[in-house]
């Protein structure tokens, strides 16, 4: 008996056209921009969180800056590892779960809980 080939990988990569090669390299270089601009405005917002006392600030009369006080936000990960479960329980909330969802619900009902959602676009 012989063994059969492997079956060939389909190719998934489509020819682009030029104006679309031209729109993934603008998307790509934007892309990059966007990240290091993003670090740019955290390392200000940074020195002026250590500079700054909480408040609103002004320069020559207009408002340039309203710098917020320092606080602490619930973390629902973190009360699960410190609470008792006694008292978790009295504070949880039960919520639909999508992959249960997705493994118990008949298709045509799991659609219907589904809302659209546009495909994303990443240039690599």
């Amino acid at each position: 008996m012989t063994a059969r080939p492997a079956p060939a990988e389909p190719n998934t990569a489509l020819e682009l056209d030029p104006q679309r090669a031209t729109d993934i390299a603008c998307l790509k270089r934007f892309t990059e921009e966007i990240k290091e601009r993003a670090e740019l405005v955290e390392g200000i917002k940074v020195r002026l969180r250590a500079a700054l006392v909480a408040g609103t600030y002004s320069f020559l009369g207009r408002l340039v800056l309203e710098l917020g006080a320092p606080g602490r936000q619930f973390d629902a990960k973190l009360a699960e590892q410190h609470v008792p479960p006694e008292l978790l329980a009295q504070i949880s909330v039960p919520r639909p779960d999508a992959d249960l969802a997705r493994r118990i619900l008949p298709a045509a009902l799991y659609d219907q809980c589904c809302k659209p959602k546009a495909a994303a676009v990443k240039a690599l």
